[in-house]
């Protein structure tokens, strides 16, 4: 039950006060952390967990122990300034969403292995081409989905945009 408790809380990005959190073993209480925003699995069970505050992805086992933590903040390859999205395809590589990088992929020890988009050096203007990637996805042929502020992007693992759908706004097709 505390598993399902933490998780819940890792996912919902509730407080560590709440009565959920009170049931479960001080071990478990420092590794939720209520800043993470991405969660993926790997086929071992383990948990991806992107946290923007500290510019990391933090890993946890599948009874939500800690089990480390990779990525440095900064505008490099391999690095963070704010990590939103995780997700593992079937040969365990790691993908990561930055709303000022672009989409990482990183292999499931966090070594660097390819990125897209443009990498901005500090003072760069924002991306207006490719504006703050969120969530992403892979499926089962290991193509990559991304959501961006209004489109579904769609890649292939090392990254060749294969197609983009929706725009802007409220109507049929449209994300905002």
């Amino acid at each position: 039950m505390c598993r399902k408790a933490a998780l819940s809380l890792l996912l919902a990005g509730a407080l560590l006060s709440s009565p959920a959190a009170a049931a479960c073993p001080p071990q478990h209480l420092k590794t939720v952390d209520r800043t993470l925003a991405g969660l993926a699995t790997d086929a071992a069970g383990n948990v991806y967990a992107a946290d923007p505050v500290a510019a990391k992805v933090r890993v946890f086992n599948a009874d939500l122990v800690l089990l480390g933590s990779w990525g440095t903040d900064g505008f490099l390859p391999g690095q963070f300034v704010y990590p939103s999205g995780v997700a593992v395809d079937a040969q365990g590589y790691v993908y990561v969403t930055d709303s000022r990088l672009g989409v990482q992929k990183f292999t499931n020890t966090g070594a660097f292995v390819t990125g897209w988009q443009a990498f901005l050096c500090p003072g760069d203007p924002p991306l207006y081409e490719y504006p703050r990637p969120a969530a992403v996805a892979v499926d089962a042929s290991g193509n990559v989905f991304v959501t961006d502020q209004c489109e579904v992007h769609k890649y292939s693992s090392s990254g060749v945009l294969l197609l983009s759908m929706g725009s802007c706004g409220t109507g049929e097709g449209q994300f905002s």
